[in-house]
């Protein structure tokens, strides 16, 4: 899937590759990749791109099991920074966040704890 993020005061593309098990519509499983690219503009006026992939594990419920039209999926994650280019994320990153999953979308607002977990900031992420 694919995506964008407000990191910071940044807007960055993220792509995501999902491996994940649902268990009879009543919870759902999920290993997945998320690469955020940022867009760094050079002396020369040409752009260099850094991507920062995590790996996350999710879990998430649905809260609405016996309605068979409309699923309520709701879970945290947790990610862990495993590539880092350029300047945005430093020393050992990790990501904590909530995710609500609607029909075709879903939004992800969480925590970037990052420099060695000494500096934190928000993300809200929605993913298509």
């Amino acid at each position: 899937g694919f995506g964008v993020s407000l990191v910071r005061n940044e807007l960055a593309p993220v792509f995501y590759i999902n491996l994940g098990f649902n268990h009879k519509e009543l919870y759902e499983v999920n290993i997945n990749t998320s690469s955020f690219f940022f867009f760094v503009c050079q002396l020369d006026k040409s752009y260099e791109i850094n991507r920062n992939t995590f790996v996350n594990a999710e879990f998430l419920l649905n809260f609405s099991p016996f309605n068979r039209t409309v699923k309520n999926w709701n879970g945290l994650g947790v990610g862990y920074l495993v590539e880092s280019k350029g300047q945005y994320f430093q020393d050992a990153t990790m990501m904590v966040y909530y995710k609500r999953r609607l029909k075709h979308i879903a939004i992800m607002p969480g925590l970037v704890i990052a420099d060695d977990f000494k500096e934190v900031f928000p993300v809200i992420s929605i993913k298509l």
